[in-house]
């Protein structure tokens, strides 16, 4: 398998998490907010999806270094889950893309990645993660502190 086989992979199950998300938005019942609608086993079905493409990330930097959309697509996918294990994940997934760019300048670190990222910490928070907000502040003044903000 190759980069673009696996960022292939990745904007099709992107995609399918989105598609799934806009069913399950355009079915809202207006006196409830997102969060009381999405149901619970699309959002399983999103955290087995994440958790598979993670364990594929190891396999491909054997064949291929992974892009940096690669990375920024696997934490997203992860912000869509219902994990607790989101914000860890994608702080994983942030921390080694963040040492590959180190390595390979065409490795870009994309804002959205630290977004999403934050997400990620607050699906962890929701679903009951008590340190999650914390890990989240640290995450902010990691940033703050490389990025001079």
């Amino acid at each position: 398998p190759s980069k673009a086989t696996f960022n292939q992979l990745l904007r099709s199950l992107t995609k399918s998490v989105y598609d799934s998300d806009q069913n399950e938005y355009k079915s809202f019942d207006t006196d409830k907010t997102p969060l009381d609608t999405v149901g619970k086993q699309t959002d399983s079905k999103i955290t087995d999806i994440a958790k598979e493409v993670t364990k594929l990330l190891d396999p491909i930097v054997q064949y291929s270094q992974p892009s940096g959309s690669t990375y920024a697509m696997l934490i997203q996918l992860w912000s869509k889950t219902d994990s607790p294990e989101a914000g860890d994940s994608a702080e994983n997934i942030l921390a080694r893309m963040e040492i590959m760019a180190m390595c390979d300048k065409e490795i870009k670190l994309f804002q959205s990645c630290y977004y999403f990222t934050m997400q990620c910490w607050y699906v962890a928070a929701r679903y009951g993660r008590d340190d999650a907000a914390e890990r989240a502040f640290r995450l902010l003044k990691i940033m703050a502190a490389q990025y001079g903000f």
